[in-house]
């Protein structure tokens, strides 16, 4: 089933850490929400990789990782920000926290025990959201960082996208139908 703009629930920013969350009622939320949405099978509905596969944190997903990067730098664009650069270290980063906060049921978790690794200083996150509701986890990062644009200015999520920061790595880890999608901003 995909999701709709209207199906999407927008809560007020309670904890302002930079988490959207999607619980099993198929609808997403910001700062908040249910991520007790279990993994399937492990199959792949957008023919990618999962947990299971031999390569489901490294070159299986360079075109969503690419296109995270992108999709920031084109909200920055429209705001006359500066591009971001992509970010091998933040990127080993980001999929680390990715799959730890997914594992962990808790979003932030790696960059809040880890004061940012020493490399990162603000972070966001799509944390366990079904792929199934968005059809691919291309539309699930597209979808995510709409969202988090759509707060406006002084929404926790939209000012990191827009701050001054230089570089950025995304990091996504996939287990069965549920993906966690990590921004860790420079």
């Amino acid at each position: 089933m995909r999701a709709t703009a209207a199906m999407l629930v927008l809560i007020a920013a309670a904890c302002g850490s930079g988490e959207i969350t999607s619980g099993t009622s198929e609808a997403a939320w910001l700062d908040g929400g249910d991520p007790g949405h279990s993994a399937d099978d492990g199959s792949s509905p957008d023919g990618g990789t999962t947990a299971g596969d031999p390569d489901a944190s490294g070159a299986a997903w360079e075109a969503e990782l690419s296109f995270c990067i992108e999709e920031t730098n084109r909200y920055r664009a429209e705001a006359s920000r500066a591009a971001l650069t992509r970010s091998a270290a933040l990127e080993a980063y980001a999929a680390d926290g990715a799959r730890i906060d997914q594992q962990s049921g808790e979003p932030h978790k790696h960059f809040l025990d880890t004061d940012g690794g020493g490399i990162a200083f603000a972070e966001n996150e799509i944390p366990a959201w079904p792929v199934s509701m968005f059809g691919s986890v291309h539309n699930v990062i597209a979808e995510g960082l709409s969202m988090m644009m759509n707060e406006g200015e002084g929404g926790p999520h939209h000012d990191a996208i827009l701050g001054s920061y230089t570089k950025l790595g995304c990091g996504v880890y996939r287990e069965g139908d549920v993906v966690t999608v990590v921004q860790d901003f420079q």
